[in-house]
């Protein structure tokens, strides 16, 4: 796979994993969601997102790093959308008074990461944007950490049967 496939598969993987939980908990609580839900999407939204890293980093044969940081760019970037049709089963997002018009501005103005967690804020989902990111960029850095120190010490970070290609 092309490096930049992979990075368009972990970007959507990330927004989907994470994401994917808080619209089916919107979906079937619909105007009841309540504060158990948001304890609930705290947890469950953090384990789905480490759990589709860990699956698709083995599958892809890639570094947990790489795909942290690409994951965490999808959860970002997609949170709009998500929290939007999330918002739909309670009255809001795309079924809010503007409708579409009003779902779409939302959408563009949540490519703002600041937008994105005070929709999150409002969705429910602050809590687990917040363990996902921390957690995403700590995997990050080490994994930076490891690639810096390998060349400082002279060792190749690229495995041998890369490196023959």
């Amino acid at each position: 796979m092309k490096p930049s496939a992979k990075a368009w598969t972990f970007l959507s993987i990330g927004a989907l994993a994470f994401w994917l939980p808080d619209v089916f908990v919107h979906f079937l609580r619909g105007k009841s969601f309540d504060s158990p839900d948001v304890w609930l999407l705290t947890v469950l939204m953090p384990l789905c997102v480490f759990a589709a890293l860990y699956i698709f980093a083995k599958r892809l044969a890639t570094s947990f790093s790489n795909g942290a940081l690409r994951m965490l760019c999808g959860i970002w970037l997609f949170g709009g959308v998500f929290i939007c049709i999330a918002g739909t089963f309670s009255g809001g997002g795309f079924a809010g008074p503007d409708g579409l018009r009003g779902g779409f501005i939302v959408i563009a103005m949540s490519l703002v990461p600041l937008v994105t967690s005070m929709l999150a804020t409002y969705d429910g989902s602050l809590g687990a944007l917040t363990i996902a990111t921390v957690v995403l960029l700590i995997l990050w850095v080490q994994g930076f950490r490891k690639r810096r120190r390998a060349n400082v010490s002279g060792i190749s970070p690229i495995p041998q049967e890369q490196a023959e290609r």
